[in-house]
């Protein structure tokens, strides 16, 4: 809106779009009528300044589809060859929008296939790192995104969709190729015989997805249960229980499946889907505690109190439940969010410490372990027995990482103690050099302003009796080497 009133030639927009729109036209018209910006700025001080910013991306995509192709071209060629990768190659990704947006592609199709070329490299980036280690990298996420824009863009090339099912891109395949004939039977083909379980996974996902309402997409998967396939069938399970959730069917033949299959998965995953989807339905409860009392697999009968623990704590029954079956030898995995509301829940009772401490000293997990640490100092700091018992874990036998986090725990809640920097003293005359490290590590965060703590710092760098084998000395961790970067650090001259 204008500001008309006061003759004042400014605008105002109530909405980011209306500007980009309004700012994308002003670029074109002084580029194509006015001529008073050439392609050379547009491309150096609007582009070149803003690829790296998805917020510009339709501003610059407009005016992509606003002026000649042969311009776009430049435009697009410029892109291709400006490096990306810190940016997480948007500058590819802005190409293949500008080029998506040109309205007569074949007119530039010499940059189109140096751009589909570049893409198909991206949908290879870093094929030779793990499964696990392409989430945390991101890396799977950009080459799922190229090959989107490849299915995107050049739909109609031949050879788009034999590249897309060699490089295994079912939710691209599924979207773009749903009414192809042969479609359903490659991703049926995958999960009979693909090697790679997530493959197996994605096509039993997308099946029951993208084919919901064809009718022998529910008998499918039904028959998918049966299968030998490791671990497809508790896919197949997952689908039917989220997808067919309303289906009056579903609940009795998952409720069949969590007593009756002779696949151990098959059974947790039903349970599993029941506690999760009908935690509301009135029976659910009363099921769950009968397979928990007749259910010959423990696997089985964990995940019935896992459901137990985390959907009805409000329960009156729930806490004698958990009581009975943490500690019996069958009961090895409940999980943190559950050990959090056993603690917040049941805080007052009298028994929960007592939980939280059998938890932390025998459960198998290193997260439910670590969680009920934080509950047992968090609701009970100010018990005096509290601060032994984590003392006496310490100078246990146990698992390190336990104790480190439990010394951890020690300063952050009791550093105004007076055993405590006395008790980090201690753990300084360990054999354990890893010990040493980490008590040193404490006494430099906790006191730091300390100045009396110079001259400990300055003994053990001179006569811990930490010795490198390998002469690693100014590499490794060491209780040396920590006690010098204290005494450098200008805080402590």
């Amino acid at each position: 809106m204008t500001r008309g009133t006061t003759q004042v030639e400014y605008y105002a927009f109530v909405h980011r779009t209306f500007w980009e729109y309004f700012y994308a036209c002003s670029l074109v018209w002084q580029f194509e009528q006015e001529q008073t910006i050439s392609l050379d700025e547009i491309i150096e001080e609007v582009f070149g300044q803003h690829w790296q910013d998805e917020k510009w991306h339709q501003v610059l995509q407009f005016i992509a589809r606003t002026i000649e192709p042969q311009f776009v071209g430049e435009i697009i060629s410029y892109l291709i060859d400006t490096d990306g990768e810190e940016e997480n190659f948007q500058n590819l990704f802005l190409a293949g929008k500008c080029f998506f947006e040109v309205r007569n592609s074949q007119d530039i199709d010499d940059v189109g296939t140096e751009l589909l070329n570049d893409l198909k490299d991206l949908a290879a980036y870093h094929q030779h790192e793990n499964f696990f280690a392409l989430k945390r990298n991101w890396d799977l996420q950009l080459r799922f995104k190229a090959m989107r824009q490849i299915a995107t863009i050049w739909k109609d090339d031949p050879e788009t969709l034999a590249f897309l099912k060699k490089r295994k891109a079912l939710q691209e395949i599924a979207i773009g190729w749903k009414d192809d004939s042969e479609t359903l039977s490659f991703f049926k083909q995958l999960i009979e015989h693909d090697d790679n379980i997530h493959v197996r996974f994605e096509a039993v996902r997308q099946i029951a997805t993208v084919w919901k309402d064809a009718p022998e997409t529910l008998p499918f998967l039904k028959q998918l249960i049966e299968s030998n396939n490791w671990l497809v069938p508790v896919e197949a399970v997952r689908q039917i229980a989220i997808g067919w959730k309303d289906d009056p069917e579903t609940l009795p033949l998952l409720k069949h499946w969590a007593v009756s299959k002779d696949h151990s998965v098959v059974q947790h995953e039903a349970v599993r889907q029941i506690g999760t989807h009908w935690k509301d339905d009135p029976e659910t409860l009363p099921f769950l505690k009968q397979v928990l009392e007749s259910h010959a697999n423990p696997f089985v009968r964990n995940e019935v109190v896992e459901q137990i623990a985390t959907h009805w704590t409000h329960d009156s029954q729930t806490l004698p439940i958990l009581k009975q079956h943490i500690g019996s030898e069958d009961f090895w995995a409940i999980s943190k969010g559950a050990v959090r509301k056993i603690a917040t829940i049941w805080k007052d009772d009298p028994e929960t410490l007592s939980m939280l401490k059998q938890l932390l000293l025998s459960d198998p997990s290193p997260d439910v372990r670590g969680e009920a640490l934080k509950q047992i100092v968090r609701g009970s700091r100010n018990n005096p027995e509290t601060l032994q018992f984590l003392k006496q874990l310490l100078e246990s036998e146990g698992d390190w990482e336990l104790r480190y986090e439990t010394l951890q725990q020690i300063v952050r809640s009791w550093r105004n103690h007076p055993e405590t920097l006395q008790l980090l003293k201690q753990l300084l005359k360990s054999d354990n050099p890893d010990v040493r490290v980490k008590a040193l590590e404490q006494i430099a965060t906790g006191w730091k302003h300390d100045l009396e703590m110079f001259e400990l710092f300055y003994n053990c760098a001179l006569n811990d009796p930490y010795q490198d084998e390998n002469d690693l000395f100014i590499f490794s961790d060491n209780p040396r080497r920590v006690a010098l970067e204290a005494i450098a650090d200008a805080k402590l001259r």
